[in-house]
């Protein structure tokens, strides 16, 4: 079921996924910012794909986007018993690998301590564009933010990625 609220804002509900969550809000070219949560760092996987596809009301980046930057803020220290390190990917909505660390790859458990927002890792993916603006790629499928492990599992830790992103095609 679908209907547009007053502000011009499409709702959706059920199994319905949106294609575009800026749809009336914002046009090609400009600045998006997506902010997705990491509530509890225990629970993460060893490895996207399949066996984890994003719950359907998951926020994604739309396909023909770009990504031209991203940080992830650690809002409760992480632990681990071992040397664990956080990758960030991408996945489709079924689960299929975009790719596993495509917004940053084994971000150091020291970097991630610093907890209450204090501790602000600059993410380097190959998604994400640096500062010469090389690197970047068009998206060709919505991309779903994923979270990973690698190493040790983690015992703790919070967090937050901010994406920005703009949208090209």
């Amino acid at each position: 079921m679908t209907w547009t609220n007053e502000d011009g804002l499409i709702q959706r509900f059920g199994v319905e996924r949106s294609t575009s969550q800026t749809q009336g809000v914002s046009t090609r070219g400009v600045k998006n910012y997506l902010v997705v949560d990491l509530p509890d760092a225990t629970a993460l996987v060893d490895t996207l794909g399949t066996s984890y596809p994003p719950a359907e009301d998951s926020p994604f980046v739309p396909a023909g986007s770009i990504v031209t930057n991203a940080w992830f803020v650690a809002t409760t220290d992480f632990t681990s018993g071992g040397a664990a390190t956080l990758d960030i990917g991408f996945q489709q909505a079924d689960g299929t690998l975009i790719d596993a660390d495509g917004i940053d790859a084994d971000i150091a458990l020291a970097k991630l301590v610093d907890g209450a927002g204090t501790g602000v890792v600059n993410c380097d993916g190959a998604y994400v564009a640096n500062a010469a603006g090389d690197g970047q790629q068009v998206l060709t499928n919505n991309a779903y933010v994923g979270f990973s492990y690698e190493t040790a599992v983690y015992t703790a830790g919070a967090g937050k990625l901010i994406l920005e992103y703009i949208k090209v095609e």
